[in-house]
């Protein structure tokens, strides 16, 4: 596996990486079941910046798969751990539920994400 190579060769994935390979495990053959595995393997030993942006490709595989709702349980989770949510995970989040016609709880969010990424 990818991981192991990288770990032999002491590379460690950074940000970027982390939501490439979180995305690319979704649209694999083995779907969001592999990318959860791979989140929880490689959130372990992350930094705050890295957990964000590995939560934040987490959300939008839920959401890409339709699952809005566990993406935002995911989002109140990474809240939980005392990381604040980001403006693209706000997007994320915003756009699943407008795209499924749930539009109170989009507006809900957004004016939880103006109010607090504008503080």
């Amino acid at each position: 596996m990818l991981l192991k190579q990288l770990d032999r060769k002491g590379v460690k994935p950074d940000p970027v990486m982390l939501s490439l390979l979180i995305t690319a495990a979704r649209k694999g053959k083995y779907g969001l079941k592999c990318a959860w595995n791979l989140f929880r393997l490689l959130t372990k030993t992350l930094d705050e910046t890295s957990s964000i942006v590995a939560f934040g490709a987490l959300i939008k595989a839920f959401c890409d798969e339709g699952l809005h709702k566990e993406g935002l349980l995911l989002a109140v989770e990474l809240e939980k751990s005392g990381i604040p949510l980001n403006a693209v995970i706000y997007n994320t989040l915003i756009d699943a539920y407008g795209k499924s016609e749930e539009l109170e709880e989009a507006e809900g969010l957004f004016s939880d994400g103006d109010q607090r990424l504008a503080s």
